[in-house]
């Protein structure tokens, strides 16, 4: 009984009442921190705030329950039990009520850092890329293929797909649940699309690693291709690329990433669900409208409006693809994974990718048998030795995985990116969107002015469709090792 009579001060008026709740559950709660904390592989910011507060009201608590038995002990001793302690006196009047009491506590404790530990399992297990990428494994497949060779594949998957704090957290599983659906009646996307709209904002995503303030100095860069001729002639541009951001010396934003001047606000009006058509573009400084540039027609009813940030350009920061069977067959050559030495060898690659649609898994057998059929049709005159079609059947079925997809209806430049000019059926690629030469602006003194399309604000070119044996030092720096 002496437990009970200890319980029974502690309920003895509402202030020990009070502290005691207050000190149990703040002691659980730190408890449950410390299993969450143990078994959790990263470290929440949130917990220094929580490890801060608990204590307080620990403290709060324990100070409650001596200030209670004080009142308690001033009262007339004579005064009536009231019904709260009349009712805790019986519960623990018999010894089998008081066992069954303290087991039921005992479990209630043990149940609660139980769940607490296999939710927070649960929820780390959730967030991870492997989750992400593989347990809807045919419609994320190419993006979590695209994810594991990408200069982000140590970046998980929410840290960019998912906002902030817990309205983002509960949104995407809320989001998750639809998806799930999707997947179980195979009722979704194919290929799967993500909209800018649908993701978090750059500044609480990339810009946690990418600074908007940081100045990148102009750098060089290459551009291969290869004629598609005997010889798979080289012409080559090299281009200085001038990223720039804020100029230290300056203070001003400069060259590309110009539009990441946080006084500046682009806002445009897009006409398609991929933003690849643009309306009205509104330009404002400091929350000033300064100019409104209008692209030529009759206006046409856009889908929404929409502020630019970092995605409107790198709209595929991770998730890389080769665009066209061209592009893929370029890189290819350029870093010596197809030998340029053999006659035809981009003409009959590029050939064979844009013809092939075969089940992934017989890649390598199409290609194989594929590049020796193409040769003795179209250049029986070229005798090409077995090892070498070999190796270069090998790495036409490496090219055709890595951007086709048939169970998702995934094809050739269906992923585009937007940090190109051309691309095959479409004038209006990348920043030629906006900068199209036809845009024009009022301004206030009412002179009228285009949106620029000078190519020499981002980039200067040093050579055009040039043989890369004729390259300076310079240049020839830029040309990968010899294998």
């Amino acid at each position: 009984m002496r437990f009970a009579s200890i319980l029974s001060r502690l309920w003895a008026n509402w202030i020990t009442l009070l502290g005691s709740v207050i000190t149990t559950v703040s002691g659980f709660a730190l408890l449950l921190l410390l299993v969450v904390a143990l078994a959790s592989p990263t470290t929440n910011p949130y917990q220094l705030y929580v490890l801060i507060a608990l204590p307080v009201f620990l403290v709060i608590g324990l100070v409650l329950i001596p200030i209670g038995l004080y009142v308690e002990r001033r009262r007339s001793p004579d005064r009536p039990k009231d019904a709260l302690q009349l009712a805790f006196d019986a519960a623990f009047a018999e010894r089998s009520a008081r066992n069954r009491i303290i087991f039921v506590a005992i479990a209630t404790v043990a149940n609660i850092a139980l769940f607490a530990f296999a939710g927070q399992k649960t929820l780390a297990h959730m967030n991870s890329p492997q989750f992400c990428g593989t347990q809807c494994h045919t419609p994320m497949q190419p993006e979590w293929d695209a994810w594991n060779r990408s200069p982000h594949s140590n970046v998980a998957c929410v840290d960019c797909h998912i906002g902030p704090g817990a309205s983002g957290e509960i949104k995407a599983k809320w989001n998750g649940i639809h998806q799930l659906v999707g997947v179980v009646t195979s009722k979704y996307d194919r290929p799967i699309t993500a909209m800018a709209d649908s993701l978090p904002p750059a500044n609480v995503t990339c810009e946690q690693c990418h600074s908007p303030q940081r100045f990148k100095s102009d750098h060089l860069r290459l551009f291969a291709h290869y004629d598609l001729d005997k010889d798979n002639t080289p012409k080559f541009n090299a281009m200085l690329l001038r990223t720039g951001g804020l100029n230290r010396r300056t203070e001003k934003y400069e060259g590309i990433h110009w539009h990441a001047n946080p006084d500046n606000q682009v806002k445009f009006e897009y006409l398609d669900p991929h933003r690849r058509k643009i309306g009205k573009i509104t330009l404002l400084t400091k929350g000033q409208v300064v100019a409104e540039y209008l692209p030529p027609g009759e206006p046409q009813k856009p889908l929404g409006v929409r502020t630019m940030d970092c995605i409107d350009c790198h709209n595929r920061p991770t998730h890389v693809f080769d665009g066209t069977p061209k592009n893929a067959v370029d890189r290819a050559i350029f870093l010596g994974a197809l030998d340029r030495a053999m006659p035809f060898i981009a003409e009959v690659s590029v050939g064979l990718l844009t013809k092939a649609a075969v089940p992934r898994e017989q890649a390598d057998e199409h290609f194989k048998t594929a590049i020796a059929a193409a040769y003795q049709k179209d250049h029986p005159d070229v005798k090409a030795d077995p090892a070498a079609l070999e190796k270069a059947a090998k790495t036409l079925a490496v090219l055709y995985r890595r951007n086709v997809y048939p169970a998702m209806n995934l094809g050739w430049n269906q992923y585009r990116s937007n940090l190109v000019h051309k691309v095959e059926g479409d004038s209006n690629a990348g920043c030629f969107r906006c900068h199209d030469n036809q845009r024009v602006a009022t301004l206030a003194d009412g002179r009228k002015k285009k949106l620029s399309q000078s190519c020499d604000f981002c980039h200067t070119g040093l050579a055009f469709d040039e043989n890369p044996d004729k390259f300076d030092d310079t240049l020839s720096a830029l040309m990968p090792a010899a294998n």
